[in-house]
């Protein structure tokens, strides 16, 4: 009974991993960088606005630079999404027009990654693994969403294998998508409608440093270019 205990309080936590990131003083930044493609990002937003703080008094009008360069902005996760592109070798299909994750990343033993999966899963309206190549830690991520859309909590819809003659709706195309054939929880588009749990907490600590920034003359697409590069090199930083 004990184990079984332990196991129910363990999903309960992965279903609700922005949890993890609340009280921590952080920010979640959400961008479109144009109709296919965008990112989320969380980063530590109480140490930008401490070093605003302390920045300020000297070139306020350089302070994005400053922070930049004194590497005070610490991007922790985020997950770069972009809609299926078709290429050479691969017809991708419409998958339920959904999103995909093109890139994620996180600190090291951060175990922010989960979370900003949830916001995207929000922000979104549909989300799916890359249709090429799944890293271990990102399908743990999505098994763990479809046990999740089992019980309600999250909503999944369902792929046709666009390499099949035999298709589910074959007078369909919306669904077509190239399909994982051993990992049947990486075939879906997944979606949560309801705000997730602490979001909130999140969005207004990045609200404050847009703020503060602006105050100084910097504007919010600067600041996001930036946090945009800093996962970008995480990301190649941990899987490079």
């Amino acid at each position: 009974m004990k184990l079984i205990l332990e196991n129910w309080n363990k999903f309960l936590n992965e279903s609700n991993p922005i949890d993890k990131a609340l009280g921590k003083g952080l920010g979640l930044a959400v961008k479109m960088e144009d109709y296919d493609n965008g990112f989320v990002v969380i980063y530590d937003a109480e140490r930008i606005l401490s070093n605003i703080e302390f920045y300020k008094k000297y070139e306020p009008d350089k302070i994005l630079d400053i922070l930049d360069g004194y590497g005070k902005i610490d991007v922790v996760a985020g997950v770069r999404f972009g809609k299926p592109m078709n290429d050479y070798h691969h017809d991708r299909g419409l998958c339920n027009n959904s999103f995909e994750v093109t890139n994620s990343a996180s600190k090291k033993d951060s175990k922010l990654g989960p979370a900003a999966y949830e916001a995207a899963l929000y922000y979104l309206d549909g989300l799916t693994s890359d249709r090429i190549v799944v890293k271990p830690g990102a399908d743990k991520v999505w098994s763990i969403y479809s046990k999740r859309a089992d019980s309600q909590e999250v909503e999944k819809e369902p792929f046709d294998d666009i390499n099949s003659d035999q298709k589910r709706t074959p007078d369909n195309t919306w669904d077509d998508c190239i399909l994982h054939k051993d990992r049947d929880h990486l075939n879906y588009s997944y979606d949560i409608e309801s705000k997730p749990t602490g979001l909130q907490e999140l969005e207004d600590n990045h609200v404050k440093v847009l703020t503060a920034l602006a105050q100084l003359g910097v504007k919010q697409e600067s600041f996001l270019s930036s946090l945009s590069n800093l996962f970008d090199y995480l990301f190649s930083s941990r899987y490079s």
